[in-house]
């Protein structure tokens, strides 16, 4: 929700309260009233242009405090009150505590309940049932209103428990990343089945603009996220003694990338950047810390696809490091199909990236370029090093010729672009 509107009788529309928004929902400025029908009038300022005045009232912004759930516990206002010493308080305007599943403890409430209260869930204050979006919750019961839209695909769990019945660090999931997947474990704790229960890739660029504020969503990002971000969770249940199944943990995560230069350039999609997407997810990890691949992904765009390749070719048992190199053939491979795909992004009007369906994005196109560039450097780092290991005698006579043609080879066959596999999910 962005805005609310009200409407007395037959006057006119009128704005009276604005969600405010970081990364998520951060409070709201409320007891505003814009006329729709009747805009203000705008005033000329003088070097600047066309522009409106308006009177800034303190104490109608209004900001939330909440803790790891996302419980709403106390509302301040952007007013600070003055203290007979000359010292500052902040205007706490309303503060509430929780029962385990969201209830509101009586005498441990101060001032109106807010309209977000439990896991920064809105609260229908009418019928005291929380707006989880697919349904509702009914917090005084506890259990939701109606059958989860997933119970297909978990017939070991009741269709209206929340959160496993694991409230205190537990919340229930309604999809934030790339995906999202449930991992059930044996009694043992050794894997049974994993399961994607959310998947954010193809959303409407309506549904992407309204969550991240942009204009025109699918022009900057290849595949549609959450506003978690660019990344893969993982819940894990582990089977009971009954034969149930209970939540281990909240989440984890794989493939991240978080805003900022530096992971613009280390990480994209889910495959390129070190690391890949896993079959059992991040709980379990080999020696290297890295789970197997799970290759059956698909890929964001192009670019991703392309790192697939990249990672198909390492994923073995005989890899020692992406340093090493062993793999300097891939990583030519790697580079050569980059440059392949990026001379079409930019210069072919007519390309369409076949994983997307759309022109190349912006993070994609960006994505490429840097990594041409670090990939070129580290490929002549690469043959440098098997000279001097081969002068050491750290490599074999038999190795280092193996390797030499292999590079030979990957830097004159003919490279090929991936083509979307359909049997990748």
């Amino acid at each position: 929700m962005l805005s609310i509107y009200r409407k007395q009788g037959s006057g006119n529309l009128l704005q009276t309260e604005i969600n405010l928004y970081g990364s998520s929902r951060i409070g709201a400025a409320k007891g505003l009233v814009i006329d729709a029908a009747n805009p203000q009038t705008p005033v000329y300022l003088d070097k600047i242009g066309n522009g409106y005045v308006y009177n800034f009232t303190r104490g109608k912004k209004f900001f939330d405090l909440t803790e790891h759930r996302g419980n709403v516990m106390v509302e301040l206002s952007d007013k600070k009150l003055l203290q007979t010493d000359g010292t500052y308080n902040a205007d706490v305007v309303t503060a509430q505590d929780y029962s385990s599943f969201g209830s509101l403890l009586e005498g441990r409430q101060w001032g109106a309940t807010s309209r977000y209260t439990y896991n920064n869930k809105e609260l229908d204050k009418e019928t005291g049932w929380q707006d989880y979006g697919m349904r509702p919750y009914l917090v005084d019961v506890p259990m939701f209103a109606s059958v989860d839209p997933l119970t297909k695909k978990f017939a070991m769990l009741t269709p209206y428990q929340y959160s496993s019945n694991r409230p205190i660090d537990g919340i229930d999931l309604d999809g934030k990343e790339y995906m999202q997947y449930f991992v059930f474990l044996k009694n043992d704790g050794s894997f049974l089945q994993k399961v994607m229960v959310q998947d954010f890739r193809n959303r409407s660029e309506e549904e992407m603009n309204r969550i991240h504020g942009t204009n025109d969503f699918y022009k900057q990002y290849s595949a549609g996220f959450g506003p978690q971000g660019r990344k893969i969770s993982y819940t894990y249940f582990r089977q009971s003694v009954d034969g149930g199944f209970e939540m281990t943990n909240n989440s984890m995560t794989e493939v991240s990338q978080e805003l900022g230069f530096m992971s613009r350039i280390s990480r994209h999609g889910v495959y390129y950047g070190a690391g890949s997407v896993t079959t059992k997810g991040p709980l379990f990890k080999d020696r290297a810390g890295v789970g197997d691949y799970d290759l059956s992904v698909k890929p964001i765009d192009m670019v991703d696809a392309i790192a697939k390749e990249h990672d198909k070719e390492e994923d073995k048992k005989e890899f020692i490091s992406w340093t090493h190199p062993q793999n300097t053939s891939a990583d030519i491979r790697f580079v050569r199909r980059l440059e392949k795909y990026y001379e079409s992004a930019l210069y072919d009007e007519n390309y369409t990236d076949p994983f997307t369906g759309r022109k190349p994005s912006q993070e994609a196109i960006e994505a490429a370029g840097n990594a041409i560039s670090l990939f070129s450097l580290q490929i002549s780092s690469k043959k440098d090093n098997l000279e001097k290991m081969l002068k050491n005698k750290s490599v074999t006579q038999e190795q280092y010729n193996k390797w030499q043609k292999d590079i030979h080879n990957a830097e004159n066959q003919k490279v090929e672009l991936p083509t979307l596999n359909k049997t990748d999910k």
